[in-house]
């Protein structure tokens, strides 16, 4: 459809905005083309348009990966829309829902970490996750969680101290025991 970059490019954004709305309706109960329309809003500067598209899109059943673009997409728009602190919460309740080995947990740790704009906001950061670990011993994923945060802030050495403790507090960890080895030879 050539209407909406030309629409765009000739400035008339009420035209475009308005079928950007229709290609929403139009998608109706379907996720992934609410989830393409949202995405097309994106692209022509009308994040608040696609945040409330995902918004209103996400109560419906999706299988888990779409659920994980929806939130990533989501906290793009916020964090667009200077609203980093909403979207830092929705990235840190994606990564709560994720495992630490899912192949894309290194792209939303980079976006969470992306949205740390001060000292202070970094050491909270690290001090809840320490606090994570401290609270549930034993919890491979919180140690895991823990030193992505170090290596993100590219504190290798630190992550990779919890990485050891850890190790031998639960040397039956395969998870532990993968994680230590991937930062050691990313250390190399």
């Amino acid at each position: 459809d050539a209407f909406l970059p030309q629409a765009i490019a000739e400035g008339r954004m009420e035209q475009a905005t308005g079928h950007l709305k229709t290609l929403s309706d139009l998608a109706g109960k379907d996720p992934a083309a609410k989830l393409d329309a949202a995405r097309l809003m994106m692209s022509a500067g009308e994040q608040a348009l696609a945040l409330a598209t995902l918004d209103d899109a996400a109560a419906l059943p999706m299988p888990a990966e779409l659920s994980v673009e929806y939130a990533i997409i989501a906290a793009k728009a916020l964090a667009d829309l200077d609203k980093n602190q909403e979207a830092a919460d929705r990235l840190d309740q994606l990564l709560d829902r994720v495992s630490t080995d899912y192949w894309r947990r290194p792209e939303i740790v980079r976006q969470r970490l992306g949205l740390v704009e001060t000292d202070d906001q970094r050491e909270r950061m690290i001090t809840l996750a320490e606090k994570r670990v401290k609270d549930s011993p034993g919890d491979a994923n919180a140690v895991i969680g823990l030193a992505d945060l170090l290596v993100g802030f590219e504190r290798y050495r630190s992550a990779l101290t919890k990485l050891q403790d850890a190790s031998e507090a639960m040397p039956e960890s395969r998870a532990i025991e993968q994680a230590t080895l991937s930062l050691l030879d990313r250390m190399r």
